[in-house]
């Protein structure tokens, strides 16, 4: 384990491409991160993208943290390497762009609500 990922805050983010609320994943990691009292951040990244492509997603994340080290790690890109983190590292918070039945599933074998990050679509009804 690198120095700065002790008794970091770990977590999961499931990423299918979408657009982020990057605002609201980045308060949501602050503050997890100051009710563990550290200031690191280690993101587990399952992604069908390619690895250069789920960074750009992350981008404005990582452009606009200055105060917490923050680890990205690609752990796979498929449902089964979501189940084997989650079993192996034993996490429970999971954030995703794109919550599908599958990865719902998952989530829900582990008794884990998804966090969703992903911009909420408008239709013509909701305004």
């Amino acid at each position: 384990m690198i120095i700065t990922e002790r008794n970091a805050y770990e977590a999961v983010v499931v990423l299918a491409g979408k657009k982020i609320r990057i605002g609201e994943f980045l308060n949501n990691l602050v503050k997890a991160s100051v009710e563990r009292k550290t200031r690191n951040i280690v993101l587990n990244v399952v992604s069908a993208l390619p690895r250069p492509k789920y960074l750009e997603v992350l981008r404005d994340l990582i452009q606009s943290n200055i105060s917490y080290a923050l680890t990205i790690k690609y752990a796979g890109s498929s449902i089964q390497d979501l189940r084997k983190l989650i079993n192996e590292r034993n996490l429970r918070d999971v954030y995703v762009d794109n919550p599908s039945s599958d990865v719902v599933r998952i989530l829900n074998s582990f008794n884990i609500n998804p966090i969703n990050i992903g911009l909420k679509e408008v239709r013509p009804d909701d305004r």
